[in-house]
């Protein structure tokens, strides 16, 4: 039974901290921990969040254990996480009837991102529908200014990919993992085109009513390691801060 959790540390985390605590949670052998699916950190160099999805309440407690009195050290607190379950529906499906299969809806919207159809990528939305790019701290709002917002990436990588894609039916939600790739090849916002590749881990959470159409959206992804990548920022030097 997986579990997702997102922590905003206070005072809030920078670059140099994040960096620091991954660190020291190598030295003390928890660098991979056992039961973690998906990390990211995500937000502004001098305000950074987390999100991870663990495959169980007892992985997370144990890891908690570990990089608590970490973030305590560098002087953080996690405030007050939100942790939510995700139940995985695949072995009750003798009871559910005719429920929606929340992972099929969610695969077929990435293979239509991929095949440029994105009136299709949008096809279980609800006109009221709100996804956020955490990010980038921006909210669409109804399926028009989400495909204005799949036509940004398109824009600057004009073969971007859902890869790699792995998808947890969670009853009412479900949650995706995957690497969204693609040649930097136009511009991002003010940031012109380099020609560098993007390979970032990605992890996307949608959310749906009781008729199976898509109530809202969250995505998470490193902005840190893609301006990296496309050589916008240099990497930092381990063991600084």
């Amino acid at each position: 039974m997986a579990f997702v959790i997102r922590v905003n540390p206070t005072p809030a985390m920078s670059a140099e901290a994040y960096e620091q605590a991954g660190i020291q949670l190598e030295q003390a052998g928890a660098g991979d921990p056992s039961g973690l699916i998906y990390h990211v950190c995500y937000g502004e160099p001098d305000d950074l969040r987390v999100f991870d999805v663990w495959e169980s309440r007892e992985d997370l407690d144990r890891f908690a254990a570990t990089v608590g009195p970490i973030m305590q050290e560098l002087g953080l607190s996690p405030g007050v996480p939100e942790i939510a379950q995700v139940h995985d529906s695949a072995a009750g499906t003798a009871m559910s009837g005719n429920r929606m299969d929340l992972a099929n809806i969610h695969r077929s919207a990435h293979a239509a991102f991929n095949g440029r159809d994105l009136h299709e990528a949008v096809r279980h939305f609800r006109p009221d529908t709100e996804y956020t790019d955490h990010a980038r701290g921006l909210t669409t709002k109804g399926p028009a200014e989400f495909i204005d917002w799949l036509q940004d990436w398109i824009n600057a990588f004009p073969d971007a990919a859902v890869e790699e894609a792995r998808y947890i039916d969670g009853g009412d939600h479900c949650v995706a993992t995957f690497q969204g790739r693609g040649t930097n090849n136009g511009p991002m916002a003010n940031l012109p085109a380099t020609g560098h590749r993007m390979d970032l881990g990605m992890c996307e959470v949608l959310r749906f009513d009781a008729s199976g159409r898509i109530a809202a959206g969250d995505i998470y992804y490193d902005s840190m390691s893609m301006m990296i990548q496309l050589g916008h920022m240099q990497p930092p030097m381990a063991g600084s801060g």
